[in-house]
C-alpha cells in the first residue's frame, strides 16, 4: 500500500473536490491510503464524508490586493497566485510540510501550481489532473485567457519574464531546480491527464494531449423535475440579481424548472415560488439532470458543461469567471448553446430560443454522439491504474 497526495489550490466549486472524490475513491479501491490538501477545508470534509479520503487544509494566501485584477494571460494568473519571491517561498515551505506529514509516493495535483513549484526536486512522482485550464499547454510563453482582447504582448512578455525572475528566485533559495521558462512548470511532470475532452479544452484541442473524458460526479439528491407542460429546465447557478429575474421568468413561464443556486438571501426560495419551480436542498445528481432536462442554464461549471452535451442537452451560460467564459465560447462553436447577458434584455428572446431551436439540440446531440462510447467509471479505473503504475516497483 502506497501513500498518495490529493492537492487542489486553485479555483471555486464542487468540479475540483468531485474530481478529486472519484481518484481518491479509485485508487483507494486498488489499496492505497489516499490524503488530500484542498483549498475548501469544510466543503471537502463534507464531499469526503463515508469515502476512505483524509482531508487536510491546502496552503494557500489569500491578499488583500492582487497585482492582476484582471487577468489577461495565464502569467497574470500565477502573478496573482505567487505574490512574490518571499510570499512564494513561504508557500513551498508549507506545501513541504504537507509532503512531510503525508510522505507521498505519488502526488496528483488538480490546479495546484505553488505545489507543483514545491514538487520539484523532490524524487517523487506527479500527475496533474484536471480541465484544460488547468494544466495549460506547453509552449515557449503562457498562453492568453482573454483571446477576444487586443492585450500589449510585450508587456505580457515582459511580466512573464519578471514573474519567471520571482520563482527561480524563490526556487533557488529553498533548493529547488530552476525554471528555464515558465511553462515547463506543466511539462515537467509524470503524466498529464487532461480530463476534459479536446473539443472543451479551454485553450483549443492541443495536439497529442491526452484527453481521457468526464469522471462521473458524486451522486447527491436525486433530480426530480416537477411535472408540467413544456422544456424541462436544469438551473445550475450561483444567485445575483439578474438570476433572481431569470427565475421569476421561468416560473411565469410554468416550464418544469429544478433549481440548484447559492441564493441571495435564505428567504428567496420562498420568495420564487411555483407550482412547477422546484428547489433542490443540495447538489443533485448530475448525470441524472442531464438525462432529465431539454435544456440547461449554468455559469459553465466544466461538470455541468460535460454532463449536459453528452446527454445531448444544449446549455444557456451566464459565466462568471473568465475559465468560465472560455469555457462558453468552446459551447458556442460547438452551436450547442447561447450567451446569456443578465444585464441585457435578451433574456425573453434567450429563453425562446433555447425551447424553439432545434439546432442547438442537434450541435449538443452530435457531440453525444461523438462520444457515445465514453463510459466515465471505466475511465477512472484505467486513470488510476495508470496512476498508479506511476508508483513502480
Amino acid at each position: 500500500m502506497a501513500s498518495v497526495l490529493l492537492t487542489w489550490e486553485l479555483g471555486g466549486g464542487l468540479g475540483h473536490l468531485q474530481r478529486l472524490r472519484a481518484i481518491g475513491v479509485a485508487l483507494a479501491g486498488l489499496g492505497h491510503s489516499i490524503t488530500a490538501a484542498v483549498r475548501e477545508l469544510g466543503r471537502g470534509e463534507k464531499l469526503f464524508q463515508g469515502s476512505p479520503i483524509r482531508a487536510l487544509q491546502a496552503p494557500i494566501t489569500v491578499p488583500e490586493r492582487v497585482p492582476y485584477p484582471q487577468c489577461l494571460s495565464y502569467g497574470h494568473l500565477l502573478h496573482n497566485v505567487f505574490l512574490g519571491p518571499e510570499v512564494l517561498r513561504n508557500q513551498i515551505r508549507a506545501w513541504d510540510e504537507v509532503v512531510a506529514a503525508v510522505r507521498p509516493a505519488l502526488v496528483v495535483c488538480d490546479h495546484s501550481p505553488t505545489a507543483l513549484l514545491a514538487l520539484r526536486g523532490k524524487g517523487i512522482p506527479v500527475a496533474t489532473v484536471g480541465t484544460g485550464f488547468c494544466s495549460p499547454p506547453v509552449r515557449e510563453v503562457l498562453p492568453l485567457i482573454q483571446p477576444w482582447e487586443e492585450p500589449d504582448l510585450q508587456s505580457i512578455l515582459r511580466h512573464e519574464r519578471e514573474l519567471l525572475g520571482w520563482v527561480n528566485q524563490a526556487l533557488s533559495q529553498e533548493a529547488r531546480p530552476p525554471l528555464p521558462r515558465l511553462p515547463q512548470l506543466y511539462q515537467d511532470v509524470a503524466q498529464t491527464c487532461l480530463l476534459t475532452f479536446p473539443e472543451l479544452d479551454h485553450f483549443g484541442t492541443r495536439p497529442g494531449g491526452r484527453y481521457l473524458g468526464t469522471p462521473p460526479s458524486h451522486a447527491e439528491s436525486p433530480a426530480d423535475f416537477p411535472p408540467g407542460p413544456g422544456p424541462k429546465v436544469f438551473v445550475y447557478v450561483e444567485g445575483s440579481e439578474g438570476v433572481t429575474a431569470l427565475l421569476e421568468r421561468l416560473r411565469d413561464r410554468g416550464w418544469p424548472t429544478l433549481v440548484v443556486a447559492s441564493p441571495l438571501s435564505p428567504d428567496l426560495p420562498g420568495r420564487i415560488q411555483g407550482q412547477a419551480l422546484h428547489w433542490a436542498r443540495g447538489p443533485v445528481d448530475i448525470q441524472a439532470a442531464a438525462a432529465g432536462c431539454d435544456f440547461a442554464i449554468s455559469n459553465v461549471g466544466h461538470g455541468v458543461m460535460s454532463s449536459m452535451l453528452l446527454a445531448g442537452k444544449p446549455l444557456l451560460m451566464l459565466p462568471l469567471s473568465v475559465e468560465q467564459l472560455l469555457g462558453a465560447h468552446r459551447v458556442l462553436k460547438l452551436g450547442a448553446g447561447l450567451l446569456l447577458d443578465l444585464k441585457g434584455e435578451n433574456a425573453e428572446a434567450a429563453l425562446d430560443s433555447m425551447a424553439g431551436d432545434p439546432s442547438l439540440t442537434a450541435a449538443s446531440r452530435a457531440f453525444a454522439a461523438r462520444h457515445r462510447d465514453h463510459d466515465g467509471t471505466a475511465m477512472l479505473q484505467r486513470l488510476a491504474h495508470g496512476l498508479e503504475g506511476l508508483l513502480g516497483d
